[in-house]
């Protein structure tokens, strides 16, 4: 009785467009179905903004995941050094009579390390909140290859990372 379809259409200039069919049957006194009447709407618009919509909203869920992703990769961040921060107070604390000023002075280093650390962790996040906000805008510049490594390594000493074996290849071939 009644027919409604979306297709693409191709027109006499060959143009391809997005094409809504509405058809209703038509009956003669004895109910007989004598032809069909309807309306033909030009739909493409419509079709690019859903499809501009579907690609936004897949954005949206990868940078979702992404955040998501983010947030759990600092939380583990912080607990290590707070770890470490908790270990050495607790070492200091209960064993100041027993422990000497070398092993006092490990523990204090290793709390200092600690807090440098999670304020690196910090300004890190405050500056991926600015980056999102818009404030920062990223800028291109060249990259020396080599000293890039060079500094990567120093950070990077006490990791077993992927990174820091191909820095480590990198600087070897000088």
């Amino acid at each position: 009785e009644h027919l409604r379809r979306e297709y693409r259409l191709v027109t006499p200039k060959g143009r391809v467009c997005w094409v809504e069919d509405s058809l209703m049957a038509v009956h003669n006194d004895g109910g007989t179905v004598v032809g069909y009447q309807g309306v033909l709407l030009d739909i493409d618009e419509r079709r690019r903004a859903e499809a501009e919509m579907n690609k936004a909203l897949l954005k949206e869920k990868e940078l979702i995941e992404l955040k998501t992703r983010f947030v759990t990769i600092a939380s583990h961040d912080f607990r290590t050094p707070l770890t470490s921060i908790l270990l050495s107070v607790g070492i200091l604390r209960d064993f100041a009579h027993v422990i000497n000023d070398e092993e006092r002075l490990e523990s204090l280093a290793r709390i200092s390390n600690g807090v440098h650390h999670m304020t690196g962790l910090l300004d890190d996040l405050l500056m991926f909140g600015r980056a999102e906000s818009g404030e920062i805008r990223p800028k291109k510049s060249p990259l020396k290859i080599r000293s890039w490594c060079a500094r990567s390594e120093e950070h990077m000493s006490e990791l077993q990372s992927p990174c820091n074996l191909v820095c480590r290849l990198l600087l070897e071939k000088k």
